[in-house]
């Protein structure tokens, strides 16, 4: 962030680079937990109930979702701080 507000980045460029990254964060987040989910649930069917694996569609959307949501909003406040504070303060000990 420090070089690309050298090189002369405006605050909102930064703030939507760091929106992106935290929404991919999420979203691998997201997918992670999707699969792990669908592992257990098949291990779970198979052992428990012996009813074979089905795919759970709904999971694989809502959760990408949500990790997305969750991530960048619980980041919003980290964000703020680092754009007009950390960085600022930063560029001036340069």
């Amino acid at each position: 962030l420090v070089l690309m507000r050298t090189l002369g980045a405006g605050s909102r460029l930064l703030r939507r680079a760091l929106q992106w990254e935290l929404a991919a964060t999420g979203l691998l987040a997201g997918l992670a937990a999707a699969l792990i989910c669908e592992l257990v649930l098949g291990m779970l069917q198979s052992l428990w109930t012996e009813t074979p694996w089905q795919w759970h569609g709904l999971l694989w959307l809502v959760l990408p979702l949500l990790g997305m949501g969750l991530v960048s909003l619980s980041a919003q406040g980290m964000v703020r701080r680092l754009l007009h504070g950390v960085l600022v303060q930063r560029l001036r000990e340069l």
